[in-house]
């Protein structure tokens, strides 16, 4: 990790775990050609160079610029991580590029762990003034590649996994019909309790459907991979809108850039005017294309995940860890409409932390599993520190400043009934890493 204190704020980041000497990630500042040095904002005051460096490679991977240096085949060196970064160029580097509110967070969280409190203070004090700076993303050079759509090497097969949704998965498919890529086959593993062959009867593309009677998502998904003959997997949630050029981007950045795994966002609309690129922090299944050869390489979901969350993150985690790239491709968005049931509301969960069930285990244990599989125990207690105080109100309220205010105070008052849920969280996910990860291969 480019500085210690970015584990305080993103303790389970994927990069944190990836090869330190990659250099599709951290490369030096003085490796860049011209036209993009004038798009980092350098900063002298820090005390040593490998901190001024390891800050400009800090700018150079959010914005994505490496992803431009492997389209024109520049293979620049990657910067050293070897040098301890003294603690006054920690808190620069967070002030120039975090909220404020993450800068006294940092503070108190070095206090709570035994830290020198004066020095903490003298440090923090000493930057407090440090401005923060723009983190907008690099524009992509240009747009210009082309696809040979005929070519049966680049057909997708588009994977939906369907739980009593046929309302929403209608309107999805009529989105499907109208992509302006068409080498594709849609595979639908229907889970629903009221199976309705004839209703995939009137949709005119290349579709297979297979009636599972089991309502396990994570089986579903491997179930469909394995029946693909394709070279690369979309993945869509049955509850979710796509515009007519969903998949012709997510292949148009795959191959133009030659990554593995290409993942959108999930939004309230299919607005695209941000055309900027950069590496994915997250891998989320309900929007993304997969090389098959990832799955041959690395394995399908791992199915310990069944009825819980973050399978899907899992598994990028395993694709990062062997070296494969993960692009957030920001021109195929999707509108997620959160269905109020079917899919996994189904087994009773908004999302990692909210449960339609009181006294459930918080996190779902799945979460606690994944992260204890990869992550050190500091980074355990940290990611959930940060996450579960403020995740305690209704998902719609998600985003709602106020929201995590009233949760953070809900979740101080109630400390001893929300550790006793942490804690039986622990016990389920101790069990499931005691069975071993259930991954397929192919």
């Amino acid at each position: 990790m480019l500085f210690r204190f970015i584990k305080y704020l993103n303790p389970v980041s994927y990069y944190s775990k990836s090869d330190p000497k990659s250099k599709s990630f951290y490369i030096s500042y003085y490796d860049l050609p011209k036209m993009y040095r004038s798009r980092i904002i350098l900063d002298y005051g820090y005390s040593t160079k490998s901190a001024f460096l390891r800050d400009a490679a800090y700018q150079i991977f959010l914005k994505g610029i490496p992803l431009n240096l492997r389209e024109m085949n520049i293979e620049p060196s990657s910067i050293r991580l070897d040098e301890e970064i003294k603690i006054s160029d920690e808190y620069r580097f967070i002030k120039r590029h975090y909220k404020i509110h993450w800068y006294y967070y940092i503070l108190f969280i070095r206090i709570l762990t035994l830290n020198n409190p004066f020095k903490e203070v003298y440090f923090f004090l000493k930057n407090y003034k440090i401005k923060s700076i723009d983190k907008k993303r690099s524009k992509l050079v240009n747009d210009n590649f082309t696809i040979d759509e005929n070519n049966t090497s680049d057909r997708v097969s588009i994977v939906i996994a369907t739980l009593n949704r046929y309302s929403y998965l209608e309107n999805l498919l009529s989105d499907i019909e109208q992509q302006s890529y068409n080498n594709f086959e849609v595979i639908i593993v229907d889970q629903s309790d009221n199976f309705q062959q004839c209703f995939y009867d009137s949709f005119k593309f290349s579709k297979k459907v297979i009636y599972q009677d089991e309502k396990l998502l994570w089986k579903a998904r491997n179930r469909a991979v394995k029946e693909s003959s394709s070279s690369y997997i979309a993945f869509l949630d049955d509850d979710c809108k796509i515009g007519k050029d969903w998949l012709f981007w997510h292949m148009h950045y795959m191959k133009k850039y030659n990554v593995s795994i290409s993942t959108g966002n999930l939004q309230s609309s299919l607005d695209t005017r941000d055309s900027s690129l950069s590496f994915s922090s997250q891998m989320p299944t309900g929007n993304c294309v997969i090389k098959y050869s990832v799955f041959q390489k690395i394995g399908l979901f791992d199915t310990q995940f069944e009825k819980m969350r973050m399978g899907d993150g899992e598994f990028g985690m395993r694709a990062i860890i062997n070296g494969f790239i993960i692009i957030s491709n920001p021109k195929s968005p999707i509108v997620d409409y959160k269905a109020a049931a079917g899919g996994l509301r189904y087994f009773g969960s908004w999302d990692g932390y909210r449960t339609s069930k009181i006294f459930a285990p918080m996190p779902i244990p799945s979460v606690l599993y994944f992260y204890r599989l990869y992550f050190d125990l500091e980074s355990v207690f940290l990611s959930v520190l940060i996450s579960l105080p403020f995740n305690l109100f209704s998902y719609k309220y998600k985003h709602f400043r106020v929201a995590k205010v009233i949760s953070l105070l809900y979740f101080i008052f109630l400390l001893p009934f929300y550790i006793i849920k942490f804690f039986r969280s622990w016990y389920k996910s101790s069990t499931m890493i005691m069975e071993g990860q259930k991954i397929e291969r192919i």
